[in-house]
């Protein structure tokens, strides 16, 4: 199996951005050195709980201070950037990394990030797909390429630099509805789950994924493989003992879910819960490591996932107790799935 951690720059009122900023750094070198395979930035302005308008940045310095993890977005809010300008920001982060690159992308479902850039948000799924041709074209094209479409006309034109992985670095779409699914099938494009969807509902949305592949033209086969190598996005709160990891994980946990503006991107109900509901649900292992790895186990078995996405911090928590958490997930946890 395959762990990475996710960072999305949250911050709480009893923190402020430049420890949250350095925090997730301090992770993400951490994520390096105890062998996760990758770290995965989510881009989201205008509040709180979500304060990276520009995960690029972030992966350039992330690039910088790593050696070996893969660098990725979950995800890039497409609609909201010049599809040009997400071209050559991205593929020069696959320069500087030395090719680590993952560009994971979505449509965006928040009024205020597209209200606050003046996009239409009843226009975020056609400028998507068409941002996502355009990127995947620049990126494989050895010379200018050229675009016709509904919101963006491009004449020929050299995108530069071009990424360091050819024909490019991989691409996940983020898991949403059915007609997206669909959508990723039919260019046999991976994708993400959110963390809080029942397995039941995964497994029929893989196999719409499959289904409108077959149906395309890809071979059964490959639709089958490519939707197997989901990435699935998971709450995890490991530490020494079960009590410690529900303590440790509380505050920022409910923090989050209250302030977050729309629920239905993490499958979240849209009324508020209770700790306990989430901690027993399905989008949650926490635990000692023995006990998360049986959960990791477990979701597995039920979904077939081989690679997750681990959410450790939700904004604010205690730095130590952070490094401790991660720690105790790459060195008793991870070597029981390698």
């Amino acid at each position: 199996m395959e762990f990475s951690t996710f960072h999305i720059l949250a911050v709480p009122p009893w923190t402020t951005e430049e420890r949250t900023i350095q925090t997730e750094m301090r992770s993400i070198r951490l994520a390096d050195d105890l062998g996760f395979d990758g770290v995965w930035m989510a881009e989201h302005s205008g509040s709180d709980y979500g304060t990276m308008g520009n995960p690029a940045l972030m992966l350039a310095a992330a690039a910088a201070c790593t050696k070996r993890v893969r660098l990725g977005t979950a995800v890039s809010i497409v609609p909201l950037h010049d599809p040009l300008r997400l071209a050559e920001e991205y593929a020069l982060v696959d320069q500087l990394s030395g090719g680590r690159l993952e560009l994971g992308v979505g449509r965006g479902y928040q009024p205020i990030e597209f209200n606050r850039y003046g996009i239409n948000i009843s226009e975020n799924r056609p400028r998507f797909q068409e941002i996502v041709e355009i990127i995947r074209a620049a990126w494989a094209s050895e010379g200018p390429f050229e675009y016709e479409g509904m919101f963006y006309q491009i004449p020929p034109t050299n995108v530069h630099p071009r990424p360091l992985q050819r024909p490019h670095p991989p691409m996940w779409i983020a898991q949403g509805s059915i007609e997206t699914m669909e959508w990723a099938g039919r260019q046999l494009i991976p994708f993400m789950a959110a963390p809080l969807l029942p397995h039941n509902v995964l497994l029929s949305r893989k196999e719409a994924y499959v289904q409108a592949a077959v149906e395309f033209g890809h071979p059964e086969a490959d639709a089958r493989k490519t939707a197997d190598s989901f990435w699935h996005l998971k709450n995890v709160f490991v530490a020494d003992t079960d009590q410690k990891a529900k303590d440790y994980a509380e505050r920022s946990l409910m923090w989050f879910f209250a302030e977050l503006n729309s629920r239905r991107m993490f499958e979240a109900p849209a009324e508020p819960q209770p700790y306990e509901f989430y901690l027993n649900s399905n989008g949650f292992f926490w635990g000692t490591p023995d006990r998360v790895a049986d959960q990791i186990r477990k979701c597995s078995e039920e979904t077939g996932g081989q690679r997750i996405i681990c959410w450790f911090d939700h904004g604010g928590m205690d730095p130590e107790a952070l490094d401790r958490c991660l720690r105790l997930f790459g060195e008793q946890v991870i070597p029981q799935f390698k």
